[in-house]
């Protein structure tokens, strides 16, 4: 009699080892809509879930440099906004510290430049930043234009910005008009780019300036008011620059631009 062996195969249903890196990316969705809901205590939250499951997947050995983005992420999204003057201050330095490091691993990324662009665009001027931002920016718009990131018309938009603060007219002027031809339906460029005396709701001005010149020298040919020198600035642009009278009226030296005038009490109206 021959022995029948039968083999009986069991399914066992092992645990999937999650995925950390995905993880993040869900929890750094669900806290930026918490974020957007104005919800402090669920976006921290996932901000929490986030970094920590980011932090696995550079433990995993998952890509890093996405990792890194994405905790610096968490904290610029989820974390600054609630946070006081302090805590800006200390999650500014760890986010820097993030996308610092994520730019060193990859410098050819334009992610954490973008990031850090935008970091450092927001600090307090008196910080001086601007020029790091300024960098930063120029070079994701380079990447940008040639083809290797998204289409953003915000670099632009910053950079100009950070142009004006630093009185550099000619290179935000330059900038917005270089994103125009990208972005032809930028209303925000657009705006930037118009004359402030073509849209301003005054009379044109050269019948403004007339009116101007005369009451100044109606007042210059009084005895008490000898001379007096005007400036009219819109934004960073001289519209009006002139002296009238005479500075040395016993001499007869004309007042000019560069008029050096005896401010007595004047000054306290400031």
């Amino acid at each position: 009699m021959k022995r029948l062996t039968i083999c009986m195969f069991l399914a066992v249903s092992l645990p999937i080892a999650a995925d950390p890196m995905a993880s993040g990316q869900q929890a750094l969705a669900d806290c930026g809509r918490a974020a957007a809901r104005n919800v402090e205590s669920e976006a921290n939250q996932y901000a929490d879930v986030a970094i920590a499951e980011f932090q696995a997947a550079i433990a995993n050995g998952d890509n890093e440099v996405e990792a890194r983005i994405g905790m610096a992420l968490a904290m610029m999204q989820c974390k600054i906004g609630f946070a006081g003057m302090m805590g800006q201050m200390r999650l500014s330095g760890q986010i820097e510290e993030q996308l610092t490091i994520a730019h060193k691993l990859d410098p050819e990324n334009w992610q954490p430049r973008w990031f850090l662009a935008e970091l450092l665009y927001n600090m307090p001027p008196f910080l001086g930043r601007g020029d790091e931002a300024i960098e930063h920016l120029k070079a994701v718009i380079d990447v940008q234009e040639s083809g290797q990131s998204p289409a953003m018309v915000d670099p632009y938009l910053l950079l100009a910005k950070l142009y004006d603060r630093s009185e550099m007219e000619a290179e935000a002027t330059a900038v917005r008009r270089r994103g125009l031809q990208r972005f032809p339906q930028s209303e925000q460029l657009k705006e930037a780019l118009q004359d402030p005396l073509e849209t301003s709701q005054v009379e044109p001005v050269g019948p403004v300036f007339e009116r101007l010149e005369s009451t100044v020298r109606d007042a210059v040919a009084s005895p008490s008011v000898p001379a007096t020198s005007v400036a009219i600035v819109i934004g960073n642009r001289p519209l009006l620059m002139s002296g009238f009278g005479f500075a040395d009226v016993e001499n007869e030296v004309a007042a000019g631009v560069d008029s050096v005038y005896r401010i007595g009490s004047i000054s306290k109206q400031f």
